[in-house]
């Protein structure tokens, strides 16, 4: 437990040690860059180095994959693509690196260094703190997910660069970007939603729009379940999932981050606008709440909306103008976010968290 805790807490040690040897501000750009760097190489050993046997099984079978695959001629790979219950972009992957890489670690060494390098940049383009998002993603589950739905993640991350061409109004670059994610994970298809939502405004109109299509969207769940399974080869079905404290007490920190988003948001400054994330945090949070009545994919498909979280909470604080209110709410947030972590601990599979060389 010890590792994986000082892993949550290593942001805010980074910046420790970069305000130790610079006398510029941590607002400076410099000292933006290296906490933002440092922070990524840590999450790159962390997910890159660890063992086989963490988490729920799926790290083995990832594992167990690069190497049959490594030993396959092109002929013996195509005949098992046609076969395989996977995605062609990951099964693709798999066979061109372990020509080159055949030792099994490296499915998880290079999807720690993506995920590193697209989380960092993500925040690098949107956030205005750099220490606080990493804090969000160690302590609010993207971390635990994604070294557990590691095709899935690669999906995320891959979605993250198409919000990008979404800021940009680029929408057949984020179109061919998102199909790209599909080919790693079907469900990414869901990540669409957010070329429209880039667009809403933090008002009247954007509220009321925001709240018909959710309506729709609850409104038509049982056909876009039954979508969501062709794509993904699945046989779920609807149906409630039994409730849990610890569940609970997510879903509220959840709906904190959103109202303390809200709460210091800056109205009529164009310029740095999170309010497309603000919503994006409230449709993750509806499908995170929707697994207690639907089903855990719906939990599933909601972390592709949680990036929004560290956004929020980035850029709510930098707005606060007081010091002593921002270093209040700055610690606060940080004692916060630890406590659930330290939870979260106590029942994750993820504990204890060991390393290729144990």
């Amino acid at each position: 437990m010890t590792v994986y805790l000082l892993y949550v807490i290593s942001p805010v040690l980074v910046a420790g040690v970069v305000r130790l040897f610079s006398r510029d501000p941590m607002t400076d750009e410099k000292n933006r860059n290296w906490c933002i760097v440092l922070c990524g190489i840590i999450m790159a050993l962390m997910v890159g180095l660890r063992h086989y046997s963490n988490g729920s099984g799926d790290s083995k079978l990832y594992y167990d994959l690069w190497e049959r695959i490594s030993k396959m001629d092109f002929q013996d790979f195509v005949n098992y693509m046609d076969n395989a219950d996977l995605e062609g972009g990951f099964l693709m992957s798999n066979f061109v690196l372990s020509r080159v890489f055949p030792d099994p670690q490296f499915t998880f060494i290079f999807s720690g260094i993506f995920f590193a390098v697209s989380v960092s940049l993500f925040v690098k383009k949107n956030c205005k703190d750099v220490i606080l998002p990493f804090v969000v993603f160690n302590s609010l589950g993207l971390f635990n997910f994604m070294v557990q739905g590691m095709r899935q993640a690669i999906a995320m991350c891959i979605c993250l660069y198409a919000y990008e061409m979404a800021k940009k109004k680029k929408i057949i670059w984020f179109a061919v970007i998102i199909a790209l994610a599909m080919t790693f994970h079907a469900s990414a298809i869901v990540f669409a939603i957010a070329y429209i939502i880039r667009f809403f405004k933090l008002n009247f109109y954007g509220g009321v729009a925001f709240v018909a299509g959710s309506a729709i969207g609850i409104a038509l769940l049982p056909r876009l379940f039954d979508l969501m399974n062709e794509l993904m080869n699945e046989e779920l079905v609807l149906g409630a999932v039994k409730e849990e404290s610890s569940r609970l007490i997510t879903i509220l920190i959840h709906i904190s981050i959103i109202l303390f988003g809200i709460l210091f948001y800056n109205f009529g400054n164009k310029k740095g606008d999170y309010a497309p994330f603000i919503y994006m945090a409230i449709l993750c949070t509806m499908m995170y709440t929707l697994r207690n009545t639907a089903s855990n994919i719906v939990e599933r498909v909601s972390y592709y909306f949680m990036f929004a979280q560290m956004v929020l909470v980035s850029n709510a604080i930098d707005n606060i103008k007081n010091k002593r209110t921002k270093l209040f709410f700055y610690m606060l947030i940080i004692i916060l976010l630890f406590a659930l972590s330290v939870h979260k601990a106590s029942y994750s599979i993820l504990i204890p968290y060991e390393f290729m060389w144990k």
